[in-house]
């Protein structure tokens, strides 16, 4: 793990967190099914965001030390009203971390506040063609939504991405016409497991 303070730019950041998309997003569309969940897909896309230099210690404003990446972050505090939901992923200004109770300082429930952050990554993904169109597209717009109240009540410049993973039937074009938002990414892959002719079968192991 690097040192306190290692120097990340804002450059260095969006390289990572694309360069790591895009290699998980190529995984997808070789092997598929090594995605079963959601989780499996941000958990594939954390460590490879670790790896990369995201896992730089930094100090805090409270003086104690953390990284910048975090998920399942909850959104709350004053400017986000009503905001009950969570990001997947989401890359924070570790030296405006509060984890702890000082003076006037008071902490939400979950005990952390955070005062800038630079991007925050959605991910969606369909198991199977069970799922129709319409239902998958209405989670992704839900997530559109989510990344457009944050823009709208933060008072920060932030990257979003919403990394979406298709084993169904592929309606790039129509999760693409979902938004316009030129501050928002959508990356979609489609990969469907029931498309592939494996030309060597794994064997069943001897022990």
């Amino acid at each position: 793990m690097a040192q306190p303070n290692s120097v990340i730019t804002i450059q260095d950041r969006a390289r990572i967190v694309q360069e790591s998309i895009d290699e998980i997003k190529e995984i997808f569309q070789q092997f598929p099914d090594i995605f079963l969940t959601e989780e499996d897909v941000r958990s594939h896309l954390f460590a490879k965001l670790l790896a990369k230099g995201l896992s730089a210690v930094k100090v805090t404003e409270d003086n104690s030390r953390s990284i910048e990446l975090h998920s399942e972050v909850r959104w709350y505090g004053r400017r986000i009203p009503r905001m009950k939901s969570r990001s997947d992923i989401v890359v924070l200004d570790a030296s405006t971390l509060v984890t702890t109770v000082s003076g006037s300082i008071r902490l939400p429930s979950k005990q952390y506040g955070f005062g800038g952050f630079f991007a925050t990554i959605e991910i969606k993904l369909r198991r199977s063609d069970r799922e129709s169109n319409a239902a998958f597209l209405e989670k992704i717009s839900e997530d559109i939504a989510k990344l457009e109240k944050i823009r709208r009540y933060v008072q920060t410049d932030f990257d979003g991405y919403i990394l979406v993973f298709d084993k169904g039937p592929g309606i790039e074009q129509n999760v693409l016409a979902l938004t316009n938002d030129r501050y928002f990414k959508i990356i979609y892959s489609h990969s469907n497991p029931a498309d592939r002719n494996w030309t060597q079968k794994p064997t069943a192991s001897n022990h």
